[in-house]
């Protein structure tokens, strides 16, 4: 391959990326613990905060997930894609030994042969985006986690601020004291809270979801590259292709027209020979008949017996 430069771990290696910084965010978390619980914990009156944030997290952990299990999936796409290399520079009769069939190049390989065999031309556009169009919808419950994660902050932060004007509307009234000033702070800090953890999380999953689609679209562009620079020239049906094959046949016809004469002269040699041993044979046995008379008529003489006997 001169197209791409091609690594069959680099999905590991966004994997890698990945928990590398999650482990730092962690670190962190773990160095500042303390004002970090107070951040969420403090000024507390509710559960109102914590269900947001630990829906968001949850949101961002079953995301990740996803992300993690289809980064595994392109990487065993990449391990098949660079046994195909190996295949293609070792034994060329064999591209597809030690692949599965379901994996994206062996999908390629088998439709590019079908079409050829069926004499058909082939569409490397169109066979391009199938691909992508199927391909597409590997990464759809990821990107709607990168979507809607930033909106759980929003909402997280309107039911928050809903929180604070209840208090605020306390506070108003005037026949209330001024307990309802907690409620406010709670309210406001709930918002804080849940914005916070929702924009970490978004940058952190926005970040492994490009990566992520970086992988794919990586992959796919590897796949149309061996597409162009292997297969197309194995499985391309040309004008020039066409008429060499015209050629070929013409010469194939021309040696069995040859051999035709040559086994019709052969038959006519056959015949003459034949026909010469069968006057052969005729001169034998009419030079036998002519013997047998004349023993025929010694013997009769021998005998002296007549003639006519």
């Amino acid at each position: 391959m001169h197209t791409i430069q091609f690594n069959a771990n680099h999905s590991l290696g966004v994997i890698g990326r990945i928990i590398l910084i999650l482990a730092a965010i962690v670190a962190a978390a773990v160095y500042l613990r303390e004002p970090i619980l107070q951040f969420y914990l403090e000024d507390t009156l509710t559960e109102v905060g914590l269900a947001i944030n630990g829906a968001i997290v949850g949101l961002f952990a079953l995301g990740l997930l996803v992300l993690f299990w289809q980064l595994f999936k392109l990487n065993r796409e990449e391990r098949a894609l660079a046994q195909f290399f190996k295949n293609i520079q070792s034994n060329a009769s064999r591209p597809l030994a030690g692949l599965e069939s379901n994996r994206i190049i062996a999908d390629r390989y088998l439709s590019m042969e079908t079409l050829y065999r069926k004499h058909m031309p082939i569409d490397h556009g169109a066979l391009a985006a199938i691909l992508v169009a199927r391909e597409s919808g590997r990464f759809s419950f990821p990107r709607f986690i990168n979507n809607i994660l930033i909106l759980t902050g929003v909402f997280g932060t309107i039911v928050s601020l809903s929180i604070a004007l209840s208090g605020a509307s306390e506070i108003l009234n005037a026949e209330a004291d001024l307990s309802g000033m907690n409620t406010v702070v709670h309210g406001m800090s709930t918002a804080l809270s849940t914005t916070v953890t929702a924009i970490v999380c978004f940058l952190i999953f926005g970040y492994a979801y490009i990566k992520s689609s970086d992988a794919q679209t990586r992959l796919i562009a590897t796949v149309e590259a061996v597409t162009l620079e292997s297969l197309m020239p194995r499985f391309h049906i040309s004008a020039e292709s066409v008429n060499a094959e015209v050629t070929q046949l013409v010469q194939a016809l021309q040696e069995v027209v040859k051999q035709i004469n040559d086994n019709q002269q052969r038959a006519h040699m056959v015949e003459q020979q034949i026909e010469k041993s069968f006057q052969g044979h005729d001169a034998r046995m009419a030079a036998i008949s002519s013997h047998i008379r004349s023993l025929e008529n010694l013997l009769k003489q021998g005998f002296r017996l007549h003639p006519s006997e």
